[in-house]
């Protein structure tokens, strides 16, 4: 597993271009995660029920689930 995150870790310092694509990536996949979290958030102040919520927080993953392969 070391040589692994060894390789990896050449693998982002020398290509530029993979790089780029890896931190953009990361950048999305965080919104994504504040997303939900925004979602959430929302959903308590605007009524305090846990159905609510969940219901919420279900509907806004269905595109997700239903997109992946």
């Amino acid at each position: 597993m070391g040589e692994d995150l060894r390789g990896f870790a050449r693998l982002i310092a020398e290509k530029r271009h993979f790089r780029k694509l890896w931190i953009s990536h990361m950048i999305s996949l965080i919104g994504d995660w504040l997303s939900y979290i925004a979602v959430a958030v929302i959903s308590v102040e605007r009524g305090d029920s846990a159905l609510a919520v969940g219901m919420v927080l279900f509907v806004h993953s269905l595109p997700t689930a239903l997109m992946t392969p």
